[in-house]
């Protein structure tokens, strides 16, 4: 659903708390309404609450209780239209040598700059109105 005359909407989600308030503060000062969450159940519970979609979703791979493959598998179903990029510290070949499609249109390494992280939202964010306008 679209969100006119609002700012795009990241989902973040992450359970290094460091993680969560730098990155929040970031794109929140980047024009970013961001809404941090620390686990993948809590994700999911938000979003079914949400009037619309996020249009972006940083999702942590590696999360307590629901792995963070399977937070990205609802939320692709839950939210077709959003752009899920995933966090992690693991090598970025673990996840791109997963056999068969995935929901995910990128892979983010930690650490990772937050001007990188911001410019590469920003391209997926253009991405998502592009398609979702088209």
């Amino acid at each position: 659903m679209a969100r006119p005359n609002r700012p795009p909407c990241v989902l973040l989600v992450d359970d290094e708390t460091e993680i969560l308030a730098v990155v929040e503060e970031y794109l929140v000062a980047a024009g970013y309404e961001v809404i941090s969450v620390g686990s993948g159940r809590e994700a999911l519970d938000r979003v079914r609450k949400l009037d619309s979609v996020p249009e972006i979703a940083l999702v942590d791979w590696n999360l307590p209780g629901i792995a963070g493959r399977d937070v990205i598998a609802d939320l692709a179903e839950m939210c077709p239209g959003t752009r899920i990029l995933v966090l992690t510290g693991e090598p970025r070949h673990n996840l791109a040598n997963r056999t068969g499609p995935h929901p995910w249109c990128g892979v983010i390494s930690k650490p990772f700059s937050l001007s990188a992280l911001a410019r590469r939202v920003a391209e997926e964010v253009d991405i998502h109105r592009t398609r979702s306008c088209g």
